[in-house]
């Protein structure tokens, strides 16, 4: 698990180093990375690195949304607002050495990585993480959130599309494609097709709309991730102007 996630992480640091110089509304992309622990120690591994952005109005409020997630997930003993993100890490790392249940024969292994695609005024933010603290697996997650890049406002569906009505339908038929390029039939979903929801991670850039339902959420987890795009043709009509290329 630990080689493929590795070569996962490589693979997101890579799309945004090819990202440098991107410049929308002011505001221009960095990738910033943790300093190594002090409380690392044995076996840990520690990789965290994630986009920030610089410059413009919409700096202040994407990054503090952006760590407050991170923290979110690396996050113990205490708030965003209140700890770092470099503070939050050495303490879950401190928590190893103190717990008598792991003990240093565990080691921990805290992973972040992230890259950005913009369309219009929207920037698309991808933040993948892998945290593992004991037991055989570790928790692999991603999450994308849609900024304005004026003011740094969180976008939702309603805030990308003219109409989330008529965006699940079309939704509904690119799922429908996924499932048979895998070979899937829609009897292994949880919910009725006809009541499939839009996924609460959507991305957009210049090609077309990612569509990312996480395990669990409409399908038993066994089959992992379920992620397609609709090309940018196809979904431009039902497109908000501020998503517009």
């Amino acid at each position: 698990m630990k080689n493929d996630t590795g070569k996962r992480f490589v693979l997101g640091i890579l799309f945004v180093l090819l990202l440098g110089g991107c410049v929308h509304e002011g505001v221009e992309w960095e990738y910033r990375s943790l300093p190594p622990s002090p409380y690392v120690a044995g076996n840990d591994y520690m990789e965290i690195a994630y986009p920030r952005a610089v410059g413009g109005a919409a700096a202040d409020s994407v990054n503090r949304a952006i760590e407050t997630y991170l923290h979110s997930v690396f996050g113990m003993g205490g708030a965003a607002d209140s700890v770092t993100l470099a503070e939050a890490v050495d303490s879950l790392l401190v928590l190893r050495r103190r717990d008598s249940l792991y003990g240093s024969s565990s080691p921990y292994d805290l992973r972040a990585t992230g890259w950005v695609r913009t369309c219009g005024r929207v920037a698309s933010v991808r933040l993948q993480t892998y945290v593992l603290t004991g037991g055989a697996q570790g928790d692999l997650r991603v999450k994308i959130m849609n900024f304005d890049l004026r003011d740094g406002r969180r976008l939702e569906a309603a805030d990308l599309f003219v109409d989330t009505v008529r965006m699940r339908a079309l939704n509904r038929i690119a799922f429908e494609k996924m499932l048979f390029d895998k070979g899937l039939s829609g009897d292994v979903l949880l919910v009725a097709p006809d009541r499939l929801p839009l996924p609460r991670n959507i991305g957009i850039d210049s090609s077309g709309v990612t569509m990312r339902y996480d395990p669990y959420r409409i399908a038993p987890y066994a089959f992992g991730d379920m992620e397609y795009r609709i090309p940018y043709d196809e979904v431009e009509p039902l497109l908000r102007r501020i998503a517009r290329r």
